[in-house]
């Protein structure tokens, strides 16, 4: 309401969405429209994004609010405010950044489309999965699938508008799902390769989804079957798809290396989520039949 008023009002000073508080210095005090300010930013020193250089500031215009609108206000019905210039707000001209993918670029964008496909897949799976979160998952997955087939035929290429919304949306339903259920041992163990190995997230955590399939489908066969079902895809399209889009992961492991990270999977959160009871040595059984090179 307060921000509607000041609109209305056209009161360039005015403080729109101000917490209470007293003196200048309040973290949330933002400016309304300032020529020299962020819509949604401080006019003395936000902890979001300060006047001098504070934690989202970029140059002249806050990371979040860019030219003169802010991502959460835009003035001309843009749903997250694409002015011309920052990395978070483009006009739509301007945002090349996935409409003329540079050539030898596509596994740099790939890379996270399969992290959003795991986000889906996980979630779904979830022990601590409910109607709602499979419901976020499936939506993401109905998303994504038509454009992994499309880059499948032919490339990340030149990505339309509305494709790229989609798989805009398609990562919000991801992040939805996961915010309910958290993810399972595809992520936890995507970080070992990440880490020892350097393989990027969303490749470390695709990998694993063909063994993560598997495992359900033996575990949890209807639910598996309810999966499929769901997304509208058939098996084998599904990891015919994945195993085209995701970024070749070239990783050799030794007993010795399988034995040293035999710990990360005691008593791990994220495999305890996972249905049926994924235990340590099943851990270490995938890394063995997937890296051992035999």
């Amino acid at each position: 309401p307060g921000r509607g008023k000041a609109r209305r009002e056209g009161r360039s000073d005015a403080c729109a969405h101000q917490s209470a508080g007293s003196g200048n210095a309040e973290a949330h005090c933002c400016a309304y429209r300032r020529a020299d300010h962020g819509a949604h930013r401080s006019t003395y020193g936000s902890t979001h994004c300060g006047s001098d250089g504070g934690t989202y500031r970029y140059s002249d215009s806050s990371l979040y609010c860019c030219s003169d609108r802010s991502a959460y206000c835009c003035d001309y019905g843009h749903t997250h405010c694409r002015a011309q210039r920052n990395g978070h707000c483009r006009s739509d001209e301007d945002d090349t950044s996935t409409t003329n993918m540079t050539p030898g670029r596509e596994g740099d964008f790939a890379k996270f489309l399969v992290d959003v496909l795991a986000h889906c897949a996980e979630s779904f799976f979830s022990r601590q999965a409910n109607h709602l979160s499979r419901c976020y998952a499936v939506e993401g997955l109905r998303l994504l699938l038509p454009v992994f087939r499309r880059m499948a035929e032919t490339g990340c290429g030149a990505l339309d508008y509305a494709t790229r919304e989609a798989l805009y949306c398609a990562s919000i339903y991801g992040g939805l799902a996961i915010n309910v259920t958290g993810t399972c041992f595809p992520h936890t163990m995507g970080y070992l390769l990440t880490e020892a190995f350097g393989i990027p997230h969303g490749t470390a955590c695709a990998v694993f989804q063909k063994a993560f399939y598997e495992y359900n489908k033996a575990v949890v066969p209807a639910l598996a079957a309810e999966f499929l079902e769901r997304t509208g895809c058939g098996e084998e399209e599904y990891f015919d798809l994945l195993e085209r889009l995701t970024p070749p992961c070239l990783v050799t492991m030794t007993e010795a290396d399988i034995a040293a990270a035999h710990s990360r999977w005691i008593n791990n959160g994220s495999m305890a989520k996972c249905q049926g009871e994924f235990t340590p040595e099943l851990a270490d059984a995938v890394l063995r039949n997937m890296f051992s090179g035999k």
